[in-house]
């Protein structure tokens, strides 16, 4: 008899429905709030940049 070796493979099943979740849910939300969910997404994606371009200390060899 050979058994299959199904270790790790619940939990990959268990992030991709976790994936799908939250795609939906961006995406519901997209639909619903339309011009204001999309203009809040580019100010965080510009907060995002602002602080990445911030983090970065001269002389720490840690380029973003």
């Amino acid at each position: 008899m050979v058994r299959k070796n199904r270790q790790g493979q619940s939990t990959l099943e268990y992030m991709l429905y976790i994936s799908v979740i939250v795609v939906a849910s961006v995406a519901l939300a997209w639909i619903a709030f339309g011009v204001r969910f999309g203009d809040g997404f580019d100010d965080m994606s510009k907060d995002v940049e602002t602080v990445f371009s911030n983090a970065q200390a001269p002389g720490s060899s840690n380029t973003r």
